[in-house]
């Protein structure tokens, strides 16, 4: 039974501060990790309860991670619980399920420290009162008003890294276009969007403007020279930017029009950072801007303002004892508090905070890797970074305790992100590679090799991954996957557009699919071994129950009621059958399959094996088993015709064969680079070849909607 927890609780014999990250028995306290205190709350709110390993990455992780981050988690649970998984007291592993916490669990309730505070007050006597003086009276009303502020700050400042979280975040691409985007930025209400482009590396980075209620980006500038680091003022009426090339580098004034157009650009400051990056903020009453530089190439960097009235510059941040510098900036959105980067050391950025009031500088972190473009919380309680040595994650800083948590893990780099003015909302710029989706025609009878001029790009294709095509059988509808949205997600394109399927649960990977001979449904297999049933028409989806039985590579008979797939559950990898009539399962090799596809004029079984390399036919009448095509991987694209098999063979390429099935005479259709990842299909009676394949390496500006 699930039931919530306050911040101190006891397990079995340990007494829990969550807030502290302690656990304490036999007056002993020892600190643990915060994720192995979130690990022990959850366990602890559902105690009795068996959890998944996807229901820890749904909950407590908030991300898809490996097996091994979990295990590391739950090994020193166990080892700061010291608990034997063998005999365990507080964690039982449920194989092939999950964990269970068995130890006992009591709440101790939170007691309200304000009236905790007045009962202490209000406690002392009349008579004792009448015993103090004027003067102590005063000190202990002080004193108490005191209690009472550090609780209240207390309180406030303990939840901060809970206060901000990122829980099934909503994805949206802004920019598509072809080649490279980067420095993305927000005005302050959200809906202009200003970032650097260019089409190739020959070209220089030029600044365009989006509104985001249109498709149509506004170019903004077009020198010879790279325009970086843009930033929107408070009322959207100007752009600050640096320029940069050979020999040059400015700080310039951007001025705008009510409608975004590009009215006039100043020059405010020549600069010496000319083969760096610099960047720049806005005060928040837009009279002045921080910005970093260095002198020339063996200064460190450091922190200016620059007064845009009179052009004054004031040093912020000196370079003594500085190494690199000072080099990455967030402005507080108060304006008080100055954020930034320090490289003292190379490849370790330092937080450091400077209240611009007061002067005062503190260190608040050591990351142990560069980072770049911080952003602050609308509560100035905390920043946001990205952290990219593995992949991409978002990260969450407390500047009062320095305690770093993971919001978002991503399996792409996240460059340069920008938390919103609401706090609701981040930009960033990702690399990815641009799959597109293309189509060719093929000759019925006597296949010849596709020419380039007889391939064309399909119009669903984008500037991001769009892969793995698979049509229904009438042609109308396409399946692929999609990143265009920020996370690899499946998508239907019908004849009344393009939708992302959003009823699939979004802690999984899907692994491939295939369409039901009605054209409405499709069945989804999972890198989990689950396979989901998809309505294309209602865009919902449920969960195919086989027990425990992994499945993968699912395909329909050619009638629609026999679901073929493959599944390791005798001990090897056989192909299997699931009855949609009846519910019944069956196997139905005997020497081994794994992907498998029917010729949907005799019914006939075409598969691969897992142990021996080839494509394999079975007579579903007969059993009879024979090999049709050596020396192809269990993992090799195939699809079956009439009278044609099409297959994939890696060697130095990736080579597309066709194979007369009556003459056994085959020849090769086309090849790519090894590296292309190629996944194809066919269409209208095998004379359309679909097919993705992997090229150019672009980057994209994506929104994550918290």
């Amino acid at each position: 039974m699930t039931f919530p927890l306050s911040n101190v609780f006891t397990v079995g014999e340990f007494t829990v501060e969550r807030e502290l990250n302690t656990l304490s028995r036999n007056g002993k306290r020892q600190v643990i990790e915060p994720k192995v205190m979130a690990l022990l709350y959850y366990l602890a709110c559902h105690a009795n309860e068996v959890i998944s390993r996807d229901k820890l990455m749904e909950d407590v992780w908030r991300s898809q991670v490996s097996e091994g981050a979990i295990n590391r988690v739950v090994g020193l649970l166990r080892k700061a619980l010291s608990d034997n998984a063998e005999s365990p007291y507080y964690i039982q592993t449920i194989a092939k399920k999950g964990y269970r916490l068995i130890a006992l669990v009591n709440n101790i309730p939170e007691v309200n420290k304000d009236e905790i505070t007045s009962a202490q007050v209000n406690s002392i006597s009349t008579s004792s009162v009448k015993n103090l003086s004027a003067k102590n009276i005063g000190l202990l009303s002080v004193f108490a008003l005191l209690i009472l502020l550090v609780i209240n700050w207390q309180s406030l400042t303990s939840s901060t890294l809970h206060t901000f979280n990122i829980t099934n975040p909503k994805f949206e691409q802004l920019t598509s276009k072809q080649g490279f985007e980067y420095d993305a930025s927000l005005s302050t209400d959200e809906q202009w969007l200003v970032y650097r482009h260019r089409k190739d590396v020959t070209q220089p980075y030029r600044l365009y403007l989006k509104a985001r209620d249109q498709q149509q980006s506004i170019q903004l500038t077009d020198s010879e020279y790279d325009d970086r680091s843009p930033r929107f003022s408070h009322d959207k009426s100007k752009i600050v930017f640096f320029r940069k090339g050979q020999n040059t580098c400015h700080l310039n004034l951007l001025t705008l029009n009510k409608s975004g157009q590009a009215l006039q650009i100043d020059e405010l400051f020549e600069c010496g950072a000319i083969e760096h990056y610099s960047n720049v903020v806005w005060a928040p009453d837009d009279l002045s801007v921080y910005f970093t530089d260095r002198m020339n190439s063996s200064m460190p960097y450091q922190i200016y303002q620059l007064h845009l009235s009179t052009l004054k510059v004031d040093e912020i941040t000196g370079r003594e004892d500085n190494f690199y510098g000072d080099n990455e900036i967030a402005l507080s959105p108060s304006g008080e508090q100055l954020l930034f980067f320090r490289n003292k050391y190379w490849g370790n950025n330092q937080v450091y905070v400077k209240n611009l009031r007061t002067k005062e500088q503190r260190k608040i972190a050591e990351l142990g890797f560069l980072s770049w473009t911080p952003s602050w919380t609308p509560d100035e309680q905390s920043i946001i970074f990205s952290d990219n040595r593995s992949g991409g994650k978002l990260k969450l800083l407390d500047i009062t305790s320095g305690d770093i948590k993971t919001l978002y893990q991503s399996t792409q780099s996240i460059n340069s992100p920008q938390l919103s003015a609401s706090g609701k909302s981040i930009v960033y710029s990702t690399q990815t590679a641009d799959v597109d989706i293309w189509q060719g025609s093929l000759t019925k009878n006597d296949p010849q090799p596709l020419a380039d001029n007889a391939i064309q790009k399909l119009a669903v294709s984008s500037s991001r991954i769009d892969s793995q095509p698979v049509y229904s059988k009438d042609g109308r509808s396409l399946l692929f996957l999609s990143n265009r949205n920020g996370a690899m997600q499946l998508w239907l394109q019908k004849e009344e557009g393009i939708s992302s399927i959003e009823s699939l649960p979004s802690t999984i990977k899907i692994d491939t699919y295939a369409w039901h001979p009605d054209g409405v449904n499709a069945v989804i297999a999972s890198s989990d071994k689950q396979l989901y049933l998809l309505n294309t028409k209602t865009n919902t989806t449920s969960l195919i129950e086989l027990g425990k039985q992994s499945a993968a590579f699912p395909y329909f008979s050619p009638e629609g009621t026999m679901l073929y797939f493959a599944s390791d559950k005798s001990g090897d990898w056989q192909i299997w059958g699931f009855n949609f009539l009846d519910k019944s399962l069956r196997q139905i090799t005997q020497k081994g399959g794994y992907q498998v596809e029917t010729d949907h004029a005799n019914g006939n079984l075409y598969f691969t094996k897992y142990r021996q390399k080839g494509i394999w036919t079975l007579d579903v009448n007969t059993q009879l088993e024979t090999r049709v095509v050596a020396n192809i991987n269990r993992n090799a694209d195939f699809k079956v015709c009439p009278s044609s098999l099409y297959y994939l063979v890696e060697t130095d390429d990736i080579a597309l064969w066709q194979m007369n099935l009556k003459t056994a005479k085959a020849q090769q259709i086309m090849s790519l680079a090894l590296n292309s990842k190629f996944k194809f299909d066919l269409i209208d009676d095998c004379q359309k070849l679909i097919f993705s394949k992997w090229e150019n390496i672009e980057s994209d500006i994506i929104m994550l909607k918290l």
